[in-house]
């Protein structure tokens, strides 16, 4: 009963579960799994066909993705405790499109299988609108490099940070701000610069978002638009 009702508040803390009834968590408590993986070991496997959802219960895991045309995966993220991960593959009924490593000292998740998870949250709007899978923050399409996207301005080449000033304050909007700068002082020529805040963007798992945004830029090559 104890583990219960630990299980309980742990869940109800967990982004997703915070709007679920009681009732439904504690459903949920009952069925899910508590397993242990050692540092190293592989939770789920790029390429896999999905069975269970994991939430972190302790712990740390590294997401990794082999993109198409590399030889090595390449390191996406760190997932932490009360993050979750194997949704995607559960709705959709695809195959996982990352790794899912867990880090030392060694992770604990708690699990539900397919048949439980589309029970009981499979119908979450949360998940439903964005698939939420922290393992999409990988299935971000890497390009080829193309002629426009690689064009680099001499005259931008090597500006820093510490070269913008910040003049004023042009609009501010949900994700961050844009602000009117000039470089090393010259006010004679003015730009207007794009600050996000990251910590909203992970909130609310807008990176696929604002990475496409930034390729998309990247791709344009025009003389307003800085690269």
């Amino acid at each position: 009963m104890e583990r219960h009702t630990q299980l309980m508040n742990f869940l109800s803390k967990v982004s997703i579960f915070e709007n679920l009834s009681e009732d439904r968590i504690s459903k949920m408590a009952d069925v899910m799994d508590q397993d242990y993986y050692a540092a190293g070991h592989y939770i789920i496997r790029q390429g896999e066909k999905g069975d269970a959802f994991f939430v972190i219960n302790s712990g740390t895991v590294k997401v990794t993705q082999l993109i198409e045309g590399e030889t090595e995966p390449r390191e996406i993220r760190i997932l932490n405790q009360g993050d979750f991960f194997g949704e995607r593959a559960l709705l959709g009924d695809e195959v996982r499109t990352a790794n899912i490593i867990a880090q030392a000292p060694g992770v604990e998740v708690l699990t539900l299988d397919r048949e439980s998870f589309l029970k009981l949250i499979g119908d979450l709007e949360a998940l439903k609108r964005d698939y939420g899978d922290k393992e999409r923050l990988a299935h971000i399409s890497i390009e080829p490099p193309s002629p426009t996207k690689d064009i680099i301005r001499e005259e931008f080449a090597h500006v820093q940070l510490k070269n913008i000033k910040r003049l004023a304050t042009l609009g501010v909007g949900g994700f961050g701000r844009v602000e009117l700068v000039c470089i090393n002082g010259d006010k004679s020529r003015t730009f207007a610069l794009k600050a996000l805040k990251k910590k909203h963007i992970v909130d609310t798992r807008q990176q696929e978002h604002i990475f496409a945004e930034r390729n998309i830029m990247m791709e344009t090559n025009s003389e307003w638009i800085v690269k």
